[in-house]
């Protein structure tokens, strides 16, 4: 019965649907923070094996102020991928800012690195980047998958999270089923 209705979802969903997923680096672990100063640079290398379109960077501030940031992604040969500027205001205090750009399709797992600079603060706003205790960022990296790979997959990490209650909740569908059938 759940191979048959595995089957029908598999025929029912469009293999062009995709969802949003992201891969969690080091999500919130501020244990260091350091300050952006102006036209200071500040990098963060990763290696990735899926598709993405988007960076997003954990940061506090201080103070309201107009500004610039500079975003840029190279490969780790130092060919260029995405160089953009973004206005400072938009960056909230304690949340994620994404950097978004074209989607980048791999065919093998490759490394990048992002650079960012602060490359204009007229009001002398305070901007931290968190860091852990290896000097990696906070970010997380974000892209597409399949609306069906996207379920299974939040479906197996929200059973890994919380075994216990999935056993529970699937002992006591069992039991609905069972008490069904025999009425």
């Amino acid at each position: 019965m759940i191979l048959i209705l595995f089957i029908i979802i598999n025929l029912i969903i469009p293999k062009t649907t995709y969802a949003v997923y992201e891969e969690y680096f080091f999500y919130k672990n501020c244990q260091n923070k350091e300050a952006l100063t102006l036209n200071q640079q500040i990098s963060q290398e990763f290696s990735i094996d899926k598709d993405f379109g988007a960076i997003e960077v954990y940061f506090e501030r201080e103070g309201i102020g107009d500004g610039k940031l500079e975003f840029r992604l190279e490969k780790k040969n130092g060919n260029m991928v995405y160089n953009n500027i973004y206005p400072l205001e938009k960056v909230i205090n304690g949340y994620f800012f994404p950097f978004g750009f074209e989607t980048q399709q791999l065919k093998q797992p490759e490394s990048f690195v992002f650079y960012i600079k602060l490359i204009e603060n007229p009001n002398n706003a305070k901007i931290y980047v968190c860091k852990d205790n290896k000097n990696n960022l906070s970010y997380k990296i974000s892209g597409e998958r399949s609306v069906l790979k996207s379920i299974i997959f939040w479906s197996l990490y929200n059973i890994r999270q919380d075994p216990y209650f999935f056993a529970f909740y699937f002992l006591l569908l069992l039991g609905v089923i069972f008490i069904w059938k025999r009425i």
